[in-house]
C-alpha cells in the first residue's frame, strides 16, 4: 500500500492533533526520564510555547501529514544564540526542537523526512551548524540522528546523590 507523505508548515487548525502528538512523545520520554510533566498535563499551552520559541528564534513547527492525518511534527530554530560560555565566541546555530512521529508511523521514514525537512530550512537560513538533543537512553533516537549525519558532540553526566 503506497502512502501519501507531505511535509508541511503548521495551521492553527493542528492544534488538537499536535497537542495529542506532544502527549505521545511525553509519555514515551517518561519511562526514560523521571522528571517529565505527566502526559496528561500537556495542553495548548505547550503549543503557545512552541510557537513563543519559533518567533524568538525564527523557527517553524513542521507538520508530517501521512494519508491526510497528521503522523508527526517537529520543530526548527534557525537562530539560536550561543553568548553565555565564557571560553567560546558568541555564534549562531540551528537547533531542531521537538521531533515525533505516532507509534503506529514510526519506522516508515517519517521522522528522515521531518529531519531533512528542518535541516533544508537550516541551510536556507544560512545556519551553518544544526543541533538536534536526545536523552542517553533512547538508543532508537539516537541511531537515527547518527544515521542521518549527526555526531555527539557534549555528552552530559549525572550522579544521582539520593
Amino acid at each position: 500500500m503506497s502512502r501519501r507523505i507531505e511535509i508541511r508548515a503548521y495551521r492553527p487548525e493542528d492544534d488538537a492533533a499536535l497537542v495529542e502528538l506532544v502527549r505521545e512523545l511525553q509519555a514515551y520520554e517518561a519511562v526514560i526520564y523521571d522528571r517529565l510533566v505527566p502526559a496528561s498535563e500537556i495542553g495548548r499551552w505547550y503549543v503557545e510555547r512552541l510557537l513563543k520559541d519559533c518567533a524568538e528564534h525564527k523557527g517553524e513547527i513542521r507538520i508530517a501529514e501521512c494519508d491526510g492525518r497528521i503522523a508527526g511534527y517537529a520543530t526548527i530554530l534557525t537562530d539560536v544564540v550561543v553568548a553565555d560560555e565564557r571560553d567560546e565566541v558568541t555564534y549562531s546555530h540551528a537547533y531542531l526542537g521537538d521531533l515525533c512521529v505516532t507509534a503506529g508511523d514510526r519506522a516508515r521514514g517519517i521522522g528522515r523526512l521531518l529531519l531533512a525537512d528542518c535541516e533544508t530550512i537550516a541551510r536556507r537560513a544560512g545556519a551553518r551548524w544544526l543541533r538536534i538533543t536526545a536523552h542517553a537512553a533512547n538508543a532508537r533516537a539516537r541511531q537515527v540522528y547518527q544515521a542521518c549525519g549527526f555526531r555527539e558532540q557534549f555528552i552530559n553526566f549525572e550522579k544521582n546523590l539520593d
